[in-house]
């Protein structure tokens, strides 16, 4: 298995906001990049490790060691899933800190109806954070309506952006 870990930090909470909407605010606040939105600038700002790891069928994984968070990724997927996957785990560590007390991670993917409500949650927070309903209405009234170019701005997998269309009502099915 090939590991590349990032130096572990410590903080003695999860972040102290807990939705999409306000860790972007934060985010802004931070002066970090945010379209495509710099994901790996604040889990380094949370000091929250990122592991690069071979998972065979998982996308990532979310650990608590004390009091050092730990978010792993699958190194063969796309940098697009990657970053998904950064910040569906951020969603767990913001929304469900609580429940999470060693390795959580599941085999559950984006679009699968058997999807937990804590997966739907995490899955929701990521879209809000790497694809914000403001900035994508901004691009469409610049005339951006080609979802595999709002895509490629946001930096995130055409079926996200198409779910994130489809949750907005902006096209008629997913």
């Amino acid at each position: 298995m090939a590991v590349i870990r990032r130096t572990p930090g410590t903080i003695s909470s999860p972040p102290a906001v807990k939705s999409a909407t306000a860790v972007f605010k934060e985010a802004q606040d931070l002066g970090l990049q945010l379209m495509p939105f710099d994901i790996e600038g604040l889990l380094q700002h949370y000091k929250i490790s990122v592991c690069y790891e071979d998972m065979d069928d998982l996308s990532g994984y979310v650990e608590r060691r004390g009091k050092c968070w730990f978010i792993g990724v699958n190194i063969y997927q796309s940098k697009r899933r990657q970053r998904f996957t950064m910040a569906h785990e951020l969603g767990h560590i913001c929304l469900h800190a609580d429940s999470v007390t060693s390795r959580y991670a599941e085999k559950i993917f984006f679009r699968s109806q058997l999807t937990t409500l804590q997966e739907k949650e995490a899955n929701e927070f990521a879209s809000d954070l790497l694809i914000p309903r403001d900035l994508l209405f901004a691009q469409i009234a610049e005339g951006r309506k080609k979802l595999s170019d709002l895509a490629d701005m946001f930096e995130v997998s055409l079926d996200a952006m198409r779910y994130k269309a489809f949750k907005l009502k902006l096209i008629p099915e997913y």
